[in-house]
Formats: structure tokens, sequence, C-alpha cells
């Protein structure tokens, strides 16, 4: 309301300095336009364009100002309310920490680490989570399986310990993604059902035909992203591929996806209710929209009206008169 007030008072203050302007410009026509006083039929709107502009113009700026505060007082409320257990969602990421991680091989040009392209993929995924309250946690895997993060609101710090050497924190063997697997189960089983994602992101490890552990209810999605090449390279004694037989069994053993993730980011339909649509509120034309159109169109009239004055404010008419008036004053000095 307060904003439409002040809206107004600028309206009936641009409407009384525009006749005052009005009052002195009339008596400077003849000079301005030649004796016959002709203008531009169009030129006669400036001044109501003018205070149609300042006006619609300051009554965008205080919406934007107050919608802002609305939103500033309304996040700031949502964050002092603690979500209940219900409301969470969860993310536990199983990150292959093994030194084949670190060979070169990933990315469209094949020249990107395994490790460089999890951290992209683990990126470009949180960047798309949509849903409000989400807790993400960490397990870093290799000769055996390590909590690193439990339930962080903070999605960077997932991000800032991919890109330290995990590896160097393992004894030297062979890569042990069922330890993983049960590590994320462990701590997933004390969620509510349907409440968490995994993702596990690896280049391969082939996985025992039993012994796998039991998915808890409070898993929705999971999903297998594998990095490296087909090619691969030699590391260890043996050439190292992302295994993509391997990861799709797992996949399939867990009822969930396997992608492969070496070029392409993981899709948003595997993604669940993570990256589900906006709010509808969100998306629909509202107060704000019609602040930031008026801000547009009033600056736009205030910033153009000069410029049309100065190229388009004019007859030609008006050119023609004064050209023959001058003529006759010369013919008359003469």
């Amino acid at each position: 309301m307060v904003n439409i007030m002040i809206s107004i008072a600028v309206l009936a203050l641009c409407a009384i300095a525009e006749y005052l302007h009005y009052l002195r410009c009339k008596k400077l026509e003849p000079l301005s336009f030649g004796p016959d006083g002709k203008v531009p039929v169009w030129t006669k709107s400036t001044p109501f364009l003018r205070i149609v502009g300042a006006s619609i113009l300051c009554w965008g700026l205080l919406t934007l100002m107050y919608y802002r505060g609305h939103e500033n007082s309304k996040a700031a409320k949502q964050k002092v309310e603690e979500p209940s257990a219900d409301e969470i969602k969860h993310v536990v990421v199983i990150y292959d920490a093994s030194p084949s991680m670190t060979g070169e091989d990933s990315g469209s040009e094949g020249s990107q680490t395994r490790m460089g392209r999890a951290q992209d993929i683990l990126k470009s995924m949180m960047e798309r989570i949509t849903a409000p309250h989400v807790r993400y946690s960490m397990i870093a895997v290799f000769t055996e399986a390590r909590p690193v993060v439990v339930e962080t609101k903070d999605r960077d710090v997932l991000l800032n310990i991919m890109e330290l050497p995990l590896h160097k924190g393992f004894e030297s063997g062979k890569t042990k993604l069922i330890d993983g697997l049960t590590s994320a189960f462990d701590l997933a089983a004390k969620w509510p059902p349907q409440s968490t994602t995994v993702i596990m992101i690896t280049d391969g490890d082939t996985m025992p035909s039993s012994g796998l552990p039991r998915k808890p209810s409070s898993i929705k999605d999971f999903i297998v992203a594998g990095v490296g090449s087909s090619r691969g390279f030699f590391i260890d004694g043996h050439q190292s591929r992302q295994d993509t037989s391997s990861l799709r069994g797992i996949a399939s053993r867990v009822s969930g996806v396997y992608q492969d993730a070496n070029i392409k980011h993981i899709s948003t339909k595997s993604m669940g209710e993570l990256a589900g649509e906006q709010d509808e509120k969100e998306s629909e034309w509202n107060l704000k929209h019609l602040a930031l159109l008026f801000c547009g169109v009033g600056a736009s009239l205030l910033m153009l009206l000069p410029l049309l004055l100065e190229y388009f404010g004019f007859d030609s008419f008006k050119h023609e008169s004064t050209e023959r008036e001058l003529n006759n004053i010369k013919g008359v000095s003469r």
C-alpha cells in the first residue's frame, strides 16, 4: 500500500512540474517553432508520457524493494524453523577413492582425470536439486569404506573433499565397492522410508556373487555413474578402464540405474524427486514480474523521449518557413 501512495505522490508532483514547464514553453513557442507555432502532433503527448513513465518506474522499484524484503524475511523464517525428519531428503555419495581415479581419460576430449570428472558429475547433479531440505553424506571407498561427511547442509564440502588425494589415506590393495554399499546402507537404515538417493561414482569393480547387503527401505533411488573410457590406461600392472558390465550388474542387483557419465552428466529423470519441478507459484505470473515490466516500460519512456524529441520533434514545414523568412530578411538588408 505504501508503494502505491508514494507512486501517486510522484505522479502528482510530476503533473505539477509538467504543467509549469508547459506554461513556460508556451510563451517561448513562437521563438522556438516559428510564427506559425507548428509542431508535430505526437509531441503534445510527451508530458503525459513522462508523467506515466516516472510514476510506473517509481511503483516498480518500490514493489521490487518490498518484494525482495518479503522474500528475505520468508527465507529467514524458514531457516530458523528446523524441518521435521520426514521433510528431509538425503543424498549419499559412494565415492571411489582408488588410485585409478587419478588417471586422465575422462571428459569429452579424454584429457580430464576421473577424479575431476566425478566432481563435475556431482556438481551438475547438485545444481539441479530443487528439494528444499537436503542433507549430504559421503563415503570414500578403496580397500575399505570410510564415512568422511555425514548429513551436512553444505554441498560444497563434498566437492572440496573430492579434490583431495583420498587414496593416500588407505592401505594399498584392491577396491572393495561392496564395503561402500554396506556402509551406505547402514547409514541410511535410520532414515525415513523413501527419503534417500544414493549415487555411486566409480570406474568399476568386480562384485561378489553373494553377500550383497540388503537395501533398506529408506533408499528410493540408486544411481551408478561410471567414469573412465573404454580404452583406459595402464596402472599397477593392469589396464584400467571403465568396467561397464560390472557397473550394470551392481545397478541391477540393488534395483538402481547405471549411466555412463564419462562424457554426459546424470540425467535429471534418474534423480527423481530431488530434481522435481519447481513450485508452480514461482513460475506463474506474479507481482514481481509485473513490477519488472513496469520498471522496463517506465525507464524506456524516460530514456527514449529526449532522443525522439531531438530527432523527430519538428516539422519540415518549420524549416521551410524559417528559410523563407531568412531570405526575406537578407533581401531587405540589401
